[in-house]
């Protein structure tokens, strides 16, 4: 028996299968929605760090 896959790659998916014998466990994401401003989202998050002090306060 074989197990059918398939990934995102860029704009298309990469599709494959696999042996059933070979497969010891699945790992599954979830989707997420693209960020609307992925760089200012990155910056926010470097400003404002969850559980810890921003960097700039240690300056």
């Amino acid at each position: 028996m074989h197990r059918e896959y398939a990934y995102k790659y860029g704009k298309t998916k990469v599709h494959f299968t696999l042996d059933a014998d070979l497969i010891i466990d699945e790992l599954c994401i979830k989707e997420y929605p693209s960020l609307p401003d992925p760089v200012e989202s990155v910056k926010a998050a470097i400003r404002n760090p969850i559980g810890v002090r921003p960097l700039r306060a240690g300056l």
